[in-house]
């Protein structure tokens, strides 16, 4: 899910162009994913990882994990693709998370010494938290990262509210004002009819 969103912006709605590179980069992203939550590393290890087709550690973590071997062998089939098409891939995998590599989107997104970490699990047990969504457009644009953290807090909101019988203990308020500009969420309209 989380490679899906990363990839949200590079797919076309109208179903036009060549949908290989953006799949098959997706695909490399979720291993890669899968890969630096199994190894225990910054999430800003896996543009590391799309930016040097030749490192073929996420393969190595992967292999001391039996149950995730299909993950494993996607990201063998990806590692032998001829070098032009896989250096197409891994290129567009890297744009999808380049903007890890600005060191004030890693403060935020990678684990920090003293630095308290944001839990979705936790805010939407509290009822007195609030939490505001800024972005904006240009070089200071941080890609996807307000998109992730939305959706991040509606789901763990939707599972609380399973938890409790379907309904939220104390009702989560999600102003949507210019909600497509900050969160580009394609499925926005159908889960706002269902919240």
């Amino acid at each position: 899910a989380l490679a899906g969103l990363f990839a949200s912006p590079y797919r076309r709605e109208d179903g036009g162009g060549d949908s290989y590179f953006p799949q098959t980069a997706k695909s490399l992203l979720t291993g890669l994913l899968l890969a630096a939550a199994l190894e225990g590393v910054p999430i800003s290890t896996v543009l590391l990882w799309a930016s040097d087709d030749g490192n073929q550690k996420p393969l190595n973590v992967l292999a001391g994990y039996e149950e995730w071997d299909f993950w494993r062998k996607t990201l063998k089939g990806i590692y032998g693709l001829t070098e032009r098409t896989r250096s197409g891939v891994f290129g567009q995998a890297q744009n999808m998370v380049s903007m890890l590599s600005r060191s004030e989107v890693r403060s935020w997104v990678d684990p920090q010494p003293g630095a308290r970490e944001f839990s979705p699990y936790d805010f939407v047990r509290s009822s007195r938290s609030t939490l505001y969504l800024l972005s904006q457009e240009g070089t200071r644009a941080v890609g996807t990262l307000p998109l992730i953290l939305a959706v991040a807090v509606m789901e763990a909101a939707e599972n609380y509210g399973i938890e409790n019988g379907g309904r939220l203990p104390v009702p989560l308020v999600a102003a949507l004002d210019e909600a497509a500009n900050v969160v580009p969420w394609k499925d926005l309209p159908a889960m706002y009819s269902h919240y």
